[in-house]
């Protein structure tokens, strides 16, 4: 516990993308680097931020490439999401992803 007390992440840099820029597959979004004991801590948090976020995002630009415009795409499945909280980030990541602000919600 003593350890953790005096964790130091001075030493960590992050490289990511910039706003809008276009991502590849199986390319890294961000890059950690620094000492690995403090990396290792670092990774699981930024994981955890962004994996649901980029998987409701990419899922629904994927929708809107494929169906166009046109179509208006319901929620039914926040009922199943972990916590309140985590129904309505889905929703707004689908909103951001789908270019709308309108999802309509069973």
């Amino acid at each position: 516990m003593q350890y953790l007390l005096n964790l130091d992440c001075k030493n960590i840099e992050i490289y990511g993308y910039d706003n809008c820029q276009i991502v590849l597959p199986n390319e890294p979004i961000l890059t950690l680097v620094g000492p690995l004991n403090v990396v290792q801590i670092a990774e699981t948090t930024l994981l955890n931020l962004t994996n649901y976020p980029t998987l409701i995002g990419s899922l629904g630009h994927k929708l809107r490439t494929n169906f166009g415009n046109g179509v208006k795409f319901v929620d039914e499945d926040s009922c199943y999401a972990q916590s309140p909280y985590g129904g309505v980030l889905g929703i707004k990541y689908a909103c951001v992803a789908l270019n709308t602000s309108k999802l309509f919600i069973y």
